[in-house]
Order: C-alpha cells, then sequence, then structure tokens
C-alpha cells in the first residue's frame, strides 16, 4: 500500500501544476438576476512559462517588470518549452476580472521539464498595482511540495501584475536542481463585481459533543428577502484549540445552499469555529457580500465504548487506478512513513480523468475509520455532498490516536460535470488508502514570535514576520510548517496553505486593505523527519489596529511599544548627536546598527528608541551603564531611558550570541 502512494502521489504532481483550472459549467437560472454593475467576463490571460534564466539567487522579492502581453484564452493548460524547468501562476476565479469585494487567490508551481512539481524550492514573489506600487510581497518563500497558495487583497479596482521567481535550494532533489531563477509574470484586473447585497449565514454543531465521537457541523446560507437557499458559495472553516489550528478546509464549496459533514473532536475542551462565505463568482444565486460566523464549543470527554457506525465499511471497493481511465486518488500528508499523532493531518483527494487532469464540479464522499485499537471501527471524520469545481477537496483529520486508520472516498458526476468527463464516470469513482498514526516524539518547546511593522497603515505594505527558537540556546527552529490566517472583524482575508520556514525566520510584505481590526493567527508545527527541535504544536495571535493610509503615529500592534521615533538617526556607520536632553533612534538589522558612534552630553536625559528592522531577534546592550532592551522580534521596538551622568567611552551592541562578532557594535561617548 505504502508503494501504490508513491506511485500515487507522483501521478497527483503531475497534475497539480499543469492542469487548467476547469471553466465554469451553465447553471440554471438563479432565483435572482445577477446585478447589471457586474463586469463582461472575459478570460484572463495564460502566460506561458518562462525559460530560466542565468541571474543569481534574489535576496529580495522580484523587481516590477512590464506586464505581459495577454495570450488567446486556451482551455488547455499553458505550453512550456520543452527541456527546461518552468513556472506557472494561476489567478482564481480563472475567468474573467478577480471581483474587487474579496481576495483572489493566487498559485505558484515550479515544474521540472516531466511537467512534474519540483519540492524544496524557495519562491520570491510581488504583486504590484499599474503605478509599480506593491500591494504584497514575499522572499524565501521555502515549498517542500514545490507549489505555494495564497491570498491577496481585496484588490482595489485596478490592473495589476504578479511577479515571480523560483530558485533551487541545497535540499532540492540533485535531478530537478537547477541554476540561477526561473522566473515569469501574470497580469490581472479587479472590478467591483457587484457583490453588495445582505445573506443570512448560520453555523452549527451537534448537541453534548463528546471527544472521540462524531459531532455533526453543519452551516447554511439563506436569503432573507425571500428564505431560498443561497447556491454555490465558497466557504472557508477553520477550528482552533487552544490558539492553535487543528482543522482546515480549502475550500468547501456549497451547491446546495447548505453543508453537513461529522467532525471528531480529538481531546475534551473548548474549540473556537469560524466560517468565512464567499459568493462563487459569476455562479452564486445571490451577489451577496462576504459573511462571517463564528461560534465556541465546548467538549466533554467521551465514552471509551464510543459508539460504532455501521455504515463504515460498506463503500463501494476500492479501485486501483489503471493507466487511460478516469480515478479518483487519495494523498495524506506526509506521504512516507507513519503520520505523527501530535498534530492533525492533512488529506487530499482528487479526481482525475484519463488524462490525468482534475474533473471539475464533483461531488465527494469522504470516510476516515479507525482500523485498530479501542476506537476500531470509529468513523473520524465524514463528509458526503462536497462539492469541488475543481476537482480537489483537501481537509485536515485529527490529531489521531495511535493505530491504524483507513481514508475511504467516492467521487460522483453533477449535473455540472463537463459533458465528457460525466459520461466516463457515470458509475462513480472510488478509491482507498490505510495509513498508519503514531507518536512521533514532538514534545519539546519551542519559543514562537510573531510580529507585524510599526505604525500599520491601509492600502500601504506592512511586513509581517514570525520564527522559532529553541529556548534552550537560542537558535532558530529550522525546518517548520506554518499556517497564517488574518481575519478582519472575524471575516477570512488571508491565509497561505503553507509557510515553510527552513530557516527559523520568515517576512512577507502584507497589504492591510481597509483601516480597521484585524486578527492575526499563527499555527506552526515541525516538518515531520526534519525539524531541528520536535517541538510541541504551537499557536500565536495578534490584534492589529491598521490606521488609514496617511502616515501618522497612532498605535499599531497590541502588546509591542509603538511609539513613534522623536527623531531619526543618522545613517549606517553615522553619529548621532544630542547636544542636551533629548531622544533619538537606533535601528538594526543583520549585522548592523544604522549608528555606529552616540554622543550626547553630560547630565543629559537621554531616551533612545532602539528599533529591530531585521528579520532575526535582535537588542541594544551598552556595556558599563548595565542598560539592555529586551530582545525583540523583527518590526519591533523598544526604549532606553537614562540620565548621562557619568563620562568616557561605552560600547553598546548587540548580546544576541555571535552578532557582536559580526558587527554589531558601536560606542556611545558621554562629553
Amino acid at each position: 500500500m505504502r508503494i501504490l502512494h508513491v506511485i500515487w502521489a507522483l501521478s497527483l504532481a503531475l497534475v497539480v501544476a499543469c492542469t487548467p483550472a476547469v471553466p465554469p459549467s451553465p447553471t440554471p437560472a438563479p432565483p435572482k438576476a445577477a446585478p447589471t454593475a457586474a463586469p463582461a467576463v472575459q478570460p484572463s490571460p495564460t502566460v506561458a512559462p518562462a525559460a530560466p534564466t542565468a541571474a543569481p539567487k534574489p535576496t529580495t522579492a522580484p523587481q516590477p517588470t512590464a506586464a505581459p502581453k495577454p495570450a488567446a484564452p486556451s482551455p488547455t493548460a499553458p505550453t512550456k518549452p520543452a527541456g527546461q524547468q518552468s513556472l506557472t501562476i494561476q489567478v482564481e476565479p480563472p475567468m474573467g476580472p478577480v471581483p474587487s469585494e474579496f481576495p483572489a487567490k493566487i498559485t505558484l508551481t515550479a515544474l521540472n521539464p516531466k511537467g512534474l512539481p519540483i519540492g524544496h524550492v524557495d519562491f520570491d514573489v510581488s504583486v504590484k498595482d499599474a503605478a509599480g506600487n506593491a500591494v504584497f510581497g514575499g522572499a524565501s518563500l521555502h515549498e517542500h511540495l514545490g507549489q505555494h497558495e495564497f491570498w491577496v487583497g481585496p484588490l482595489k479596482p485596478g490592473k495589476y501584475t504578479v511577479d515571480a521567481a523560483v530558485q533551487a535550494t541545497m535540499d532540492t532533489p540533485k535531478d530537478d536542481a537547477f541554476q540561477g531563477s526561473v522566473k515569469n509574470s501574470f497580469a490581472l484586473e479587479a472590478k467591483p463585481g457587484g457583490f453588495t447585497e445582505k445573506v443570512d449565514v448560520s453555523l452549527s454543531i451537534g448537541a453534548s459533543p463528546r471527544a472521540g465521537e462524531p459531532t455533526k457541523i453543519t452551516f447554511a446560507l439563506k436569503n432573507p428577502a425571500d428564505g431560498k437557499p443561497v447556491v454555490h458559495s465558497d466557504n472557508y472553516l477553520q477550528i482552533y484549540r487552544a490558539g492553535v489550528l487543528v482543522y482546515q478546509s480549502t475550500n468547501l464549496h456549497s451547491h446546495m445552499g447548505t453543508q453537513a459533514f461529522d467532525y471528531t473532536f480529538a481531546d475534551p475542551g473548548e474549540y473556537q469555529l469560524t466560517v468565512s462565505s464567499f459568493p462563487t463568482p459569476m455562479r452564486a444565486s445571490v451577489p451577496f457580500k462576504p459573511v462571517i460566523k463564528s461560534l465556541t464549543a465546548r467538549v466533554a470527554a467521551g465514552s471509551a465504548a464510543a459508539a460504532r457506525p455501521a455504515a463504515a465499511g460498506q463503500m463501494a471497493a476500492p479501485v486501483m487506478p489503471e493507466p487511460g481511465k478516469p480515478a479518483a486518488v487519495i494523498m495524506v500528508e506526509p506521504p512516507m512513513g507513519p503520520v505523527p499523532t501530535e498534530f492533525p493531518t492533512k488529506v487530499v483527494v482528487k479526481a482525475l480523468n484519463a488524462r490525468l487532469q482534475p474533473i471539475g464540479h464533483v461531488d465527494f464522499t469522504v470516510r476516515v475509520t479507525a482500523l485498530t485499537g479501542d476506537a476500531a471501527g470509529n468513523v473520524v471524520f465524514s463528509g458526503s455532498s462536497l462539492h469541488e469545481h475543481l476537482g480537489v477537496h483537501q481537509f485536515w483529520v485529527g490529531p489521531l490516536k495511535p493505530g491504524s486508520y483507513t481514508v475511504d472516498a467516492r467521487a460522483e458526476a453533477t449535473m455540472d460535470t463537463p459533458k465528457e468527463d460525466a459520461e466516463a464516470i457515470k458509475s462513480g469513482l472510488t478509491a482507498g488508502f490505510q495509513f498508519e498514526a503514531r507518536a512521533g516524539g514532538f514534545a519539546e518547546k519551542a519559543e514562537l514570535g510573531l510580529s507585524v511593522g510599526p505604525d500599520p497603515r491601509a492600502g500601504k505594505l506592512t511586513r509581517i514576520e514570525f520564527g522559532l527558537k529553541n529556548p534552550a540556546d537560542g537558535k532558530p527552529v529550522v525546518h517548520t510548517d506554518n499556517y497564517l490566517n488574518i481575519y478582519k472583524d472575524g471575516l477570512l482575508v488571508y491565509q497561505a496553505t503553507n509557510l515553510h520556514s527552513h530557516m527559523g525566520n520568515q517576512v512577507i510584505d502584507y497589504t492591510f486593505a481597509e483601516p480597521g481590526e484585524y486578527q492575526l493567527a499563527l499555527s506552526s508545527f515541525p516538518t515531520p523527519m526534519r525539524a531541528s527541535v520536535p517541538f510541541q504544536p504551537l499557536g500565536k495571535s495578534l490584534t492589529v489596529k491598521v490606521g488609514s493610509g496617511a502616515a501618522s503615529g497612532s498605535t499599531g500592534q497590541t502588546g509591542t511599544t509603538t511609539a513613534k521615533p522623536a527623531a531619526p538617526a543618522a545613517a549606517a556607520g553615522g553619529t548621532a548627536r544630542l547636544a542636551g536632553d533629548g531622544s533619538l533612534t537606533v535601528t538594526a538589522k543583520e549585522m548592523e546598527f544604522n549608528v555606529t558612534t552616540i554622543e550626547v552630553a553630560r547630565g543629559a536625559k537621554v531616551a533612545i528608541t532602539f528599533q529591530n528592522a531585521g528579520r532575526i531577534p535582535h537588542n541594544l546592550t551598552i556595556a558599563g551603564l548595565n542598560l539592555a532592551t529586551a530582545t525583540i522580534e523583527g518590526g519591533q521596538q523598544a526604549k532606553l531611558e537614562f540620565t548621562a551622568d557619568r563620562p568616557g567611552e561605552y560600547e553598546f551592541f548587540c548580546s544576541v550570541t555571535g552578532h557582536k562578532e559580526a558587527g554589531m557594535v558601536g560606542k556611545l561617548i558621554v562629553r
């Protein structure tokens, strides 16, 4: 079965990036007419992947390039130069302008000459408006599966360019490694889609949920004007426990107005559920404004003798995929070896046609069942009519108890499935997969830092940085899998499928679209078989108050010092002078201060604002005066206040191990 898993993973990888999104099929007339303000539908340009260049690996996000000339719409995957690595960019929705009312989803994929994703590569990406202003940026976004998905926006109406580059790393498989960068660009347009109407959203869970026993979770949307269900919506559900993400789905597409599935809460305690609902462009029966619903579930201890559903094992026998025939594919991550019991397991199911392309607009039925131990026969996850218009469904299950598990999946055509594919799978597609869950020894502690640049302003880039370190030695924890979700007033506005940090720290430049209060939720997991510290999964959250676009000294991130600097200091390597009482700013980055000499008058009252503009933690220590700031994360700042009552020269430096020796040193002169 494990060998079969590898074979299926390879065939699955073939279609991850080189398959076009399935265009929407015609639907019956919706209950309510689409708004007249909706833009005319024009296919987005399909940009052929670019050939690799010999340029060295960039250290920052790509610079603006001219927007590519739109290619003619094509129903097939983009072509790429034979025998070369390539980079594809996909934007959803795949047809027409992206609506400016909610975020656009962007997917980057690195392909080898055979058309398979290249693992362990670094992506650099920036999204810029027509004037060349960046609205999103990320560098060294490491992806061990060769694909990175993220959200950007909501975008203001206008034209945008996505510039991306990918580089091989020391971990890239030898046969796939390449020199220099492979680059590509993609032009898109954002326009108002008229999504302004109101709908009612409900979210509920079964009465008296108990740990280890399936609980039904249901959400639904309806039109308050006539009480009818809102059909064709895209829904994103996250479940947190103690701040750590334990369940999410890439998209629960509801084509009937309601969705239900059985979920097993692993442990007793308090859980937070949040669903964000968006209208499916060009298909939703009501052009509604995105809505959210949240609730807190208190889960009691379960019974040792939990009920065993009679339905277990009654699905059709698994069918092995055959070359040239449609097939259902199941993939479990990590793909090799047992899955750890300390954190959730990701499951991916796909419906593939004979050309190994995902079949759009299918309904999945999925069940994960325990096969061994006290839980034998228990269903830990079950869902039916899980509609996917792109033919792929991803979800999390667990954390699981030790033992053996089976995943059973079935894909069925719907009235919207393309005719040729519907005929080919009229009897349905089934698949089964068995895997083991074992304790991975992820029991150590790590420290998780999350920071937002000072004074975030709407419409302007703000640096978001996070990283983990080992509290025992202060060293960065390398090879971690991180999931960052950003909410505005509870509505999901940003997510990344996985921000894999192979250097211990990760930075993205993000634009908050509007003023207001945002919640950042970060969950970090050790990468199985690779993390430098086998730590327990961690969660970190921040509330950020975003001001209007005009710069000011107002407060920004909750929990950090954000005082407005009183006086900018000199350029790097320069001298900052105070003739009397006053304040100055010292800025640090890797591995330098922006000043190396500070001169103050004897008896002066001095206030130093220390800013960390780097990617890793720094501090400011003044030897001989017994003064030091806390060690702060990038984007944060701290203050030192003292009276310079002793003349002389004093050394200042960063006391983080190795930083002083690397050049983070200067002198304070009291005259």
